[in-house]
């Protein structure tokens, strides 16, 4: 699948894969952050941004579509960072894949099975219920996305996924039935890695966020013998809340990575 992306900088390679209803541009803060000693992709998951639309919304295919990226575009022992969904992407591929990656950073998610998240749910029932087709203004779609959902981050999740057609129409960004159809698939575990991975891995969660319990901390210390760091008063969306210590944290990692020294 040729995923669409957005490139910054030049260096050793970093990749940045967003969460469920996210995208690429996701990622700017971070990877203007990063770009002065790195080259950063930042592509759009199959189903999401400006990628291709599949019926297929599996780990195992999101981590083919990484597979195909890397190699389409010649990029060679990346460090991976990936949020929410994006972080079991790159969890998924890492165990699939152990020899590619250089490392490996993932942003408040366990890869441990979850139940449907309620705001999750939420997005999906706006933008399965607002009608497009009657409105003809981004102020008058906010508004009815005002009447759907209370939360302003999530109404602002939903309203980065709107974008106008050349025949001046909108459109959500997403592939909203597939998504829908796939939600268990998005929650579901990934595929553990078959013996200790051969490079370093950190996990990053947020102070404020409860994507990772107990149960989710053991599974991460048992088989991807991982460190694990938490980022008082960030939420799930630390990225987006805290860049500057996620930036920091993602810095001090790669300076070790690139020392051997992690």
């Amino acid at each position: 699948m040729d995923l669409k992306y957005r490139k910054y900088g030049s260096g050793p390679a970093i990749v940045l894969l967003h969460g469920l209803f996210g995208l690429g541009d996701n990622w700017v803060t971070i990877a203007r952050g990063l770009e002065k000693n790195h080259t950063v992709y930042a592509p759009d998951l199959r189903n999401h941004g400006f990628s291709p639309y599949d019926n297929a919304m599996t780990y195992d295919a999101m981590a083919s579509d990484v597979e195909m990226f890397l190699e389409t575009h010649q990029i060679q022992n990346p460090l991976l960072i990936g949020h929410s969904m994006g972080g079991k992407v790159a969890m998924q591929f890492c165990a699939e894949n152990p020899e590619v990656p250089a490392g490996l950073i993932v942003l408040d998610i366990s890869p441990l099975k979850y139940q449907a998240r309620p705001e999750h749910l939420k997005i999906l029932n706006a933008m399965q219920q607002i009608n497009l087709e009657k409105y003809f203004s981004r102020n008058d779609i906010q508004a009815a996305v005002n009447q759907h959902i209370e939360n302003i981050k999530i109404r602002q999740v939903v309203m980065k996924n709107l974008v106008r057609t050349d025949q001046g129409f909108y459109r959500w960004k997403p592939n909203v039935a597939v998504i829908r159809q796939e939600i268990d698939a998005l929650f579901a575990a990934v595929r553990r890695p078959e013996k200790p991975l051969p490079f370093p891995v950190l996990f990053i969660q947020g102070g404020d966020s409860d994507y990772l319990g107990e149960a989710d901390r053991q599974e991460i210390l048992d088989f991807w013998s991982a460190k694990i760091i938490t980022l008082p008063g960030a939420s799930h969306w630390l990225h987006a809340e805290a860049p500057e210590k996620v930036l920091s944290e993602i810095n001090k990692f790669s300076i070790a990575l690139n020392s051997a020294e992690y």
